[in-house]
């Protein structure tokens, strides 16, 4: 599997109605969207094949405090994720496309091989 695989494997183990980039037009809640940017390392090692994954997790649910314990499930899960170097920013989303709903948003940088 590629360390993208690997990623969204991973965010769907924490929230399983999760979607690549954008949620579809009538979704269901709890859900996430993710999208994930690779950068090489050019610099790194020559031939070695190395980025930077940054990750950005969007998550959407009714209750507060279930997107927060959703939050902290996702922070969980990426912790020991293999390549994990931080978590870059977090917080409320503000959004209007889902009326009755809380936003929030986690970003994450991981290392690995692009092969």
């Amino acid at each position: 599997m590629s360390k993208q695989q690997d990623i969204a494997t991973l965010i769907n183990s924490v929230q399983s109605n999760s979607w690549s980039i954008e949620l579809p037009q009538t979704p269901t809640f709890p859900a996430a969207s993710f999208d994930i940017d690779v950068q090489p390392e050019r610099r790194w090692v020559l031939g070695a094949d190395y980025a930077r994954f940054y990750v950005s997790v969007m998550l959407y649910d009714k209750s507060k405090t279930n997107i927060m314990n959703t939050a902290s499930a996702m922070r969980a899960a990426f912790l020991p994720f293999e390549g994990f170097l931080e978590e870059t920013d977090s917080g409320d989303a503000s959004f209007e496309d889902y009326p009755n709903t809380y936003g929030y948003f986690m970003n994450f940088t991981v290392r690995g091989h692009t092969g």
